[in-house]
């Protein structure tokens, strides 16, 4: 791409104006040039223009989500159906992973899920937890854990976390574990954010 920083030219500026620019992400940005119009009606081109927006994605689950907990704090994949709402950089495959698709590596993302869970009368009490991971492996920082109780045997638990050096074909999956062997964790309703914020 061809940047011009300043320009000094015998002539008179009339307009600037910019053939096409578009809205995508970094690495799907189209170079568009830029004119400068002169007093002889001329066209010179200064250079081009890229219109970028983040890398963005939101995916909703579309039915509950029954996940077996069989052995204590080892986390177990949420991977009921979902579908995409807004979505630019990533893709979404239909069962609660989103995968970068972007080509510029060594990204910061910002990821955001929400989830509505239940415990059996017969699985509690128990501590539900869970954590964003990224390629298979848990990211620590996204962990939050919740006590389900037989007064309050549903709750919310809601992660926002930045996950450094996201790079093209990374994927981000949602998973929750419990304290206890055996233990049933019916996912209610989930959705999962993701932007990048570089």
């Amino acid at each position: 791409m061809k940047k011009i920083l300043y320009i000094m030219l015998p002539l008179v500026l009339i307009s600037i104006y910019c053939t096409g620019c578009v809205a995508c992400t970094k690495d799907e940005a189209l170079s568009e040039s830029i004119y400068f119009t002169d007093v002889h009606s001329e066209h010179i081109e200064l250079g081009s223009a890229q219109l970028l927006i983040p890398a963005y994605a939101e995916i909703y689950q579309t039915e509950f989500e029954t996940v077996e907990c069989y052995v204590a704090d080892t986390y177990y994949i949420v991977d009921g159906p979902t579908m995409e709402g807004e979505i630019l950089g990533f893709s979404n495959n239909g069962f609660g992973r989103l995968t970068y698709t972007d080509i510029t590596p060594n990204r910061i993302c910002l990821i955001t899920t929400a989830m509505a869970i239940s415990v059996p009368a017969e699985d509690r009490p128990a501590i539900i937890s869970t954590k964003i991971y990224k390629n298979g492996v848990a990211d620590d920082a996204s962990f939050i854990g919740e006590y389900i109780s037989d007064e309050d045997p549903a709750d919310a638990l809601p992660i926002m976390c930045l996950m450094e050096l996201l790079n093209p074909n990374d994927y981000i999956e949602i998973y929750i574990a419990s304290n206890t062997d055996n233990t049933t964790v019916v996912v209610n309703t989930m959705t999962l954010v993701a932007t990048t914020v570089d």
